[in-house]
């Protein structure tokens, strides 16, 4: 029985590449779904620190987010494309 459906962790270690090109590659040759787990983990900010903050620094920090699960999502759609 084949499998159909294979899941990715990506992260922001180096592994990652390899891993994810591995997985793509494995799921195109098997005719199977990949999907990605791409873990960020942020740090919460205690309401005291963060009531002494301005907006500014809150919404960079959003930013920065946002920016890097973009990264993990164009990394997994090159390597599904480079797979086939």
């Amino acid at each position: 029985m084949a499998l159909q459906d294979f899941l990715v962790l990506m992260d922001e270690t180096r592994g990652t590449a390899g891993r994810l090109k591995t997985a793509a590659t494995f799921a195109m040759k098997q005719g199977a779904h990949l999907k990605a787990l791409n873990l960020s983990l942020q740090q919460e900010i205690p309401g005291y620190i963060a009531a002494e903050l301005s907006t500014e620094v809150l919404s960079l920090r959003d930013e920065r987010a946002k920016a890097e699960a973009k990264t993990g999502q164009d990394a997994f759609e090159a390597a599904c494309a480079a797979a086939g």
